[in-house]
């Protein structure tokens, strides 16, 4: 009732070092390797037998436990749960919340916090500026830039207004309901 093992080099893939299940419990016959350890590229694999990269695995890979993070080149740069707070968080090499993008449980995106309030949440903690900005790369020249910010409702396809420079350098700012109206206030 339980399956076999065979530890081996170089089995059924060329300079290999190998960890074999057996075909079914309490079989003896090893074909597909469930670990291998190239000998001449020193690649890893995990459910395959030819890892494209140092460590290839073919199938989920889960981090079990609070606060897990996958680190790329050095203890700053990582993707991974936000000190148990069931909040994804992705560091692009900084090392407090201003460089941080985070997606929390709730569906909450900040950019620059690490607590998003709203649905989209940029913070403007290092007093700059300019902390977001709308460009059209397919622009050839000012005039035909467009680059504006649509509302619509719920339905997602009856647009209600719209604000930004929509053409010929003109900013527009519109409602598109008929008893809609713009209002300024001081």
């Amino acid at each position: 009732t339980h399956y076999n093992w065979l530890i081996t080099t170089q089995d059924t893939e060329d300079k290999c070092f190998e960890i074999i299940p057996s075909t079914s419990t309490g079989n003896s016959t090893f074909t597909t390797p469930a670990f291998v350890i190239k000998g001449n590229t020193s690649r890893v694999g995990i459910g395959t037998t030819n890892p494209s990269h140092q460590l290839s695995v073919a199938g989920d890979v889960f981090l079990d436990g609070d606060n897990q993070q996958i680190f790329f080149g050095g203890a700053n740069t990582y993707i991974g749960e936000l000190s148990n707070s069931q909040k994804l968080q992705l560091r692009g090499g900084g090392s407090n919340s201003t460089h941080t993008a985070v997606l929390d449980s709730a569906g909450r995106f900040g950019l620059a916090t690490s607590s998003p309030q709203v649905r989209l949440h940029l913070e403007n903690s290092d007093g700059t500026d300019e902390f977001l900005r709308f460009s059209d790369s397919a622009a050839v020249d000012v005039a035909s830039v467009r680059a504006y910010q649509q509302y619509y409702m719920g339905n997602n396809t009856t647009r209600v207004g719209y604000f930004g420079f929509t053409t010929d350098e003109t900013f527009d700012m519109a409602t598109t309901t008929s008893n809609g109206r713009i209002r300024f206030l001081a």
